[in-house]
This record gives structure tokens, C-alpha cells and sequence, in this order.
């Protein structure tokens, strides 16, 4: 059972959404640039304002403040939805992907931690799914749905900032906040 979703005007969302199968897509630098341009496209196209992000391998989170009425529901149908096309464009054309570059020595502690990275980079063939719902339905690339979860303090947006930002050093993917190049830590924190 999905927990509910609360559109409270006013209220900061931290929306978490995850990669089909936890498929690790996001080491590639294409791939996880597109979640970004869609992330700040939408922002401007459904007038919400972008707090914060980061994109993990297999994952990405977002704090998102509507400024206007539109459900963080039909936001995140939006960005998941237009993202998912420009990634299967991007998996079709079968580039060689530029993949981002984690500090070596922090290899070893890397792979006990973030199990998803040892996986080899997915095709196209790893998002088929099995029974289409629509004609042109062929590929997901997103679980469905989201975890929403609704941020009415300053206390909170804090604390969500600072989990978003620390999530790659956590995963072993930078030594710092600052060293992660899909976050927007830097944006918070420019002098860094």
C-alpha cells in the first residue's frame, strides 16, 4: 500500500524516486544530466522553485516548492515522464557513455556499500516491459509512483538539504559534498 500524498499550499515536497530494478543509470554523465534539464525545464514550465537535488546512481531526490497549484503529482509525471523518453533516445542511440570518475582509493568501501554500482551499465533490454500497457509502451525506466514526503519547517528543510547533499559522501561517491558534480550543494554553497 502506497502512503498518501499531502498537496498542503505552502508546503516544501522531498520527493525521492527510484530507477527501475535499481538499475545503476545514473554513473553515466548523459544520463544523469538529463534528470537535471528536466528537473530545472519543469521548474520554469510548472512554476515550482527548485530547492535542492541530488542524483544518485539509481536514484534521484528533489526538494520542489510549488509556487502555483499544480499537484506535486502531476510535477513529478512530468519530469519522470520526459526524462524516461530522453533516456531511452540516449540508451538507443547506444553512446559511449561518459561515466562519472568516484575517487579510487575509495573503491574498495564503494562497493560494500552501494552493492548497485558493481552491476554492469544497463541496455535498453533492462527496461522492456513485459506487458505493455499502451501501444507505444515498450520501456520503464522509473519504479512507480514516489515517496513524497511534506516539509513545513526550516528545521526540516535543513535536515533534508543536508541528507541530499551528504548522500553521495555517504555512498562512498565523493569525499565531500562539494566533489559530486549532480547536487546542489554548490548552489548552497558556493565558496566550497
Amino acid at each position: 500500500m502506497r502512503p498518501p500524498k499531502f498537496d498542503v499550499e505552502g508546503d516544501t515536497h522531498f520527493v525521492t524516486t527510484i530507477v527501475r530494478n535499481r538499475q545503476p543509470l545514473f554513473v553515466s554523465r548523459a544520463l544523469a544530466q538529463i534528470v537535471l534539464d528536466n528537473l530545472r525545464h519543469y521548474s520554469e514550465a510548472l512554476n515550482y522553485e527548485l530547492v535542492g537535488y541530488v542524483v544518485m546512481p539509481d536514484h534521484f531526490h528533489a526538494l520542489i516548492y510549488p509556487r502555483a497549484v499544480t499537484p506535486i503529482s502531476k510535477i513529478m509525471q512530468c519530469v519522470k515522464k520526459y526524462a524516461a523518453k530522453q533516456i531511452i533516445a540516449t540508451l538507443r542511440a547506444n553512446q559511449d557513455f561518459q561515466m562519472i570518475q568516484f575517487p579510487s582509493h575509495l573503491e574498495y568501501i564503494r562497493r560494500e556499500r552501494a552493492k548497485c554500482l558493481d552491476r554492469e551499465f544497463p541496455t535498453l533490454e533492462n527496461f522492456l516491459v513485459k506487458k505493455q500497457r499502451t501501444e507505444n509502451h515498450n520501456f520503464e525506466i522509473w519504479q512507480e509512483s514516489f515517496y513524497d514526503f511534506n516539509v513545513f519547517t526550516e528545521k526540516k528543510m535543513n535536515e533534508k538539504l543536508d541528507y541530499m547533499h551528504n548522500n553521495p559522501v555517504r555512498w562512498c561517491l565523493a569525499e565531500s559534498p562539494a566533489d559530486y558534480p549532480f547536487s546542489s550543494f554548490r548552489e548552497w554553497h558556493p565558496d566550497e
